[in-house]
């Protein structure tokens, strides 16, 4: 197989390519297994068993993927302490080789002896007896024997792959796939002579989310080689979750399948044709990463990228679409230190110091115990929105983290991330400690946001200044050091008509002036992030003006980030896709603030940029940060229409009769509507748009905002709000529908 990637292209410290197989070297994919969470290249044909003492010049260690992926925090301290060792070794031999009388050469020489044998090892092998692992039902490789590709989780299952898959897979029958005919089944006793190559690829790889349906099988190592069904896919901690059925030649999952988004169903508990699939899974962390997998279209192996200093066009992208790809180190804010250090996570724009005048959205008098909260984040509705007022002394015990003047997206942010974060990674809430401020208003035009712009009418400071007080405030009253790593942005509403290129350029240049001044004022060394929300006016027409210009920034530059689109018009406007309230806005900023601080992952994004029909079909294409695009349907209700929405030029609804697919190629996907669009019909995209089954209660107002109640009814009345319906931030657009034979 190829080994894909730059010469000697490193990793993380102590994670480094095999030097005995340098990239475009073939080697046969016979000789691959996974043992133990580690991926091994045989260097030639033998018993022995990779790991064991003494099998050294019989295999290559090629990665860790287990220990690899956890690698990044510490990897400079591992690689000092075993510089320093490899240091002590080398003086320890010089005075033994001395003491027996060896001269500079001889001892050059046994370390040229030494470094053949040794110099292709990256990790330490861990020494494990034949007779470990045959008790533990892994197969150990022979000449002429079943040679196992995936035997994982510390030998305790075996599964094979050798040639394509999708033609048949039997218990001593192979597919061999280079014949130009029929594939041919040869048995095991012929594998030695067939020379079928693989190619091995580093960046992508698929995200599996733990559930509940994700239960450990019992009797787990009654599932040898010798067994009618072969484990395939095994969590690190020893969870199968799919095997092989040789009696039904079919792939068995007994969970949720929509966590498989490369399976093109998400029924429960079914078998799975391996034809109708493309990625066929391998090897699976603790975590539920999908370590190992093999693209049957493309023909290759595909593994995860280790390396995290390469994050847009490059690196490990989990999930096609999903963009779990790690985050470069200047933008890492790495993990939360609540005892040295403080958070802010600032929210500039629309409607959220509404009447402030310029004053700082915090009273400076006030110690910050009473501007964070060591019980959790908790608010207490009153009036018009949430809690109360930050500068009353004393304080509003009930609400430790409204913004002044009882705005709530802010809030609402921070209280997700915190939930989520306790939910899912089970960080206390009195570990993470933010503090929300908020600068601006909707009915402020981009041009006052900047740094040298004059003041507005009616304030007394510019409104850059009360960001900069906001700042300097905390900084004087809080020990701990202080850092900004996110902006929340929520503006362009009152730019709706500017030229997309001008809003794009003003809208980057007052992003770099904020950066700018953390740097100079607090010594902030990283770039924040700014997570955008796209206005609803002003998509429909022209350029896109600051709507296409948020999605151009959030695509060239890896600080700037795409959330969603805020609309506040009532659901009969069909000028608008979404009905948005600041609740749901404020939940979705509070995912993006998740990936980036908690997960450090990119946030997700993508856009349709064009939709064909043929009969009963519409084809889309998307523009995806990096292929393939991926649902995620772990918290969808019953909904065909997945946050699209197929009308006439009138407006008029055409349904969707059942959930859309994705083609192979990632970036296609295939919509059964019910009849034929006519001429002038749209597809329309907004992924937080409304699912099927989810209504609004207004109030009065046609507004939604805090002061009316809304309310997210669904089909099976789980009171529970929805995540986004595309568990990505994606581009809102409409695109015109356009015949075609395909």
């Amino acid at each position: 197989m190829n080994i894909v990637g730059s010469a000697g292209s490193p990793g993380p410290a102590g994670v480094t390519w095999r030097k005995t197989y340098e990239p475009g070297d073939s080697v046969d994919p016979r000789s691959v297994v996974s043992l133990g969470g580690k991926l091994w290249f045989a260097k030639r044909a033998t018993a022995s068993t990779p790991g064991e003492a003494g099998s050294e010049a019989d295999w290559d260690e090629f990665i860790d993927f287990t220990a690899a992926s956890e690698a990044a925090e510490g990897a400079t301290e591992a690689a000092a302490v075993a510089q320093s060792a490899a240091e002590q070794a080398a003086a320890d031999r010089v005075a033994t080789d001395e003491a027996r009388g060896l001269t500079a050469a001889d001892r050059q020489a046994t370390q040229a002896d030494r470094t053949a044998v040794s110099a292709d090892r990256a990790l330490t092998v861990t020494a494990r007896s034949a007779a470990e692992a045959a008790r533990d039902g892994a197969v150990l490789v022979s000449a002429t024997g079943a040679l196992p590709f995936a035997t994982l989780n510390d030998f305790k299952a075996t599964a094979y792959l050798v040639g394509q898959i999708s033609s048949g897979l039997d218990a001593g029958l192979w597919t061999r796939p280079d014949t130009a005919t029929e594939p041919t089944r040869v048995s095991t006793a012929t594998i030695p002579a067939l020379d079928n190559r693989l190619n091995v690829v580093e960046p992508t790889v698929a995200t599996l989310k733990q559930t509940e349906k994700t239960l450990p099988f019992v009797g787990f190592a009654e599932y040898s080689a010798s067994a009618t069904k072969h484990p395939l896919v095994v969590d690190t901690n020893k969870r199968m979750h799919g095997y092989w059925d040789q009696r039904i030649g079919k792939l068995v999952y007994n969970l949720d399948l929509s966590v498989f988004p490369f399976f093109r169903s998400a029924q429960l508990s079914r078998e799975v044709d391996v034809a109708g699939s493309r990625y066929f899974p391998l090897a699976v962390l603790e975590s539920g990463r999908l370590a190992i997998s093999y693209d049957m279209v493309d023909n290759t192996i595909v593994i995860p990228s280790l390396r995290t200093d390469s994050a847009i066009g490059g690196g490990a992208s989990v999930g096609g679409g999903s963009f779990d790809v790690a985050l470069p180190p200047d933008l890492d804010f790495g993990v939360y230190d609540a005892v040295t250090s403080l958070w802010m996570i600032p929210l500039i724009g629309q409607s959220t110091t509404e009447g402030s005048k310029g004053d700082p959205p915090f009273s400076d008098a006030q110690p910050f115990s009473n501007l964070s909260w060591p019980q959790g984040p908790k608010t207490r509705k009153t009036g018009n929105g949430y809690g109360g007022d930050n500068n009353l002394d004393p304080m509003v015990a009930v609400a430790p983290l409204a913004e002044k003047n009882v705005e709530t997206v802010c809030s609402g942010a921070l209280n997700t991330l915190v939930d989520l974060a306790w939910r899912r990674k089970g960080i206390a809430p009195a570990s993470f400690p933010l503090f929300g401020a908020t600068c601006g208003r909707g009915g402020t035009g981009i041009d006052l946001f900047q740094f040298d712009a004059p003041l507005e009418s009616g304030r007394t400071q510019r409104l850059s200044q009360i960001l900069m007080d906001t700042v300097t405030g905390l900084d004087a009253i809080e020990s701990r050091d202080l850092v900004a790593p996110v902006f929340l942005d929520n503006h362009g509403e009152f730019d709706k008509l500017m030229p997309k290129a001008e809003y794009k350029a003003k809208k980057r240049r007052y992003f770099d002036q904020i950066g700018a001044y953390l740097a100079a004022t607090i010594g902030q060394t990283r770039r924040p992030h700014f997570v955008m929300c796209q206005p609803g006016e002003g998509i429909t027409a022209g350029d896109g003006g600051p709507a296409q210009a948020m999605y151009e920034l959030s695509m060239e530059h890896d600080d700037c980030h795409l959330l969603g689109g805020k609309y506040h018009q009532p659901d009969a406007d069909f000028t608008h896709l979404i009905n948005h309230g600041y609740r749901r806005l404020s939940v979705e900023f509070g995912y993006s603030l998740y990936d980036l601080l908690v997960d450090r992952i990119f946030p997700r994004r993508c856009k349709m940029v064009s939709a064909t029909w043929n009969g009963f079909q519409i084809v889309t294409r998307w523009e995806v940060r990096k292929a393939p695009l991926q649902f995620d349907v772990t918290t969808l209700n019953p909904a065909t229409d997945m946050g699209l929405r197929l009308v006439t030029a009138a407006g008029v609804q055409i349904p969707f009769t059942s959930q859309p697919t994705i083609g192979n190629d990632g970036v296609t996907m295939y919509h059964s509507v019910a009849a034929e669009p006519p001429a002038g019909a749209i597809m329309r995209c907004g992924f937080d748009y409304r699912a099927s089954g989810v209504r609004f209660t207004q109030g009065a107002s046609t507004n939604i905002r805090d002061s009316t109640e809304e309310a997210f009814v669904y089909l099976d009345n789980n009171d529970v709000l929805q995540q986004n319906v595309m568990r990505c931030w994606a581009a809102h657009c409409m695109v015109p529908v356009v015949k075609s034979v395909y």
